[in-house]
């Protein structure tokens, strides 16, 4: 299986509210990748409802940011 990369920043919500992220990453059936905890709660945002999320603490390990 195939997998294509999409930045928030190419699609022009960096920064923008979770609401609006999770949203994007619905509509294009994405899997959403997170370097913070904003997505991680499964109540909020429930399995269910979206390709799926995980969400990496890189917070000792900056240099790390750019593989991902």
């Amino acid at each position: 299986m195939l997998f294509t990369q999409i930045s928030a920043k190419e699609k022009k919500i960096w920064y923008s509210l979770d609401e609006i992220v999770i949203t994007k990453a619905q509509e294009l059936a994405a899997i959403l990748g997170s370097l913070n905890g904003d997505f991680a709660n499964i109540v909020a945002y429930p399995p269910a409802n979206d390709g799926g999320i995980f969400s990496i603490q890189l917070r000792d390990h900056p240099e790390i940011i750019p593989c991902f």
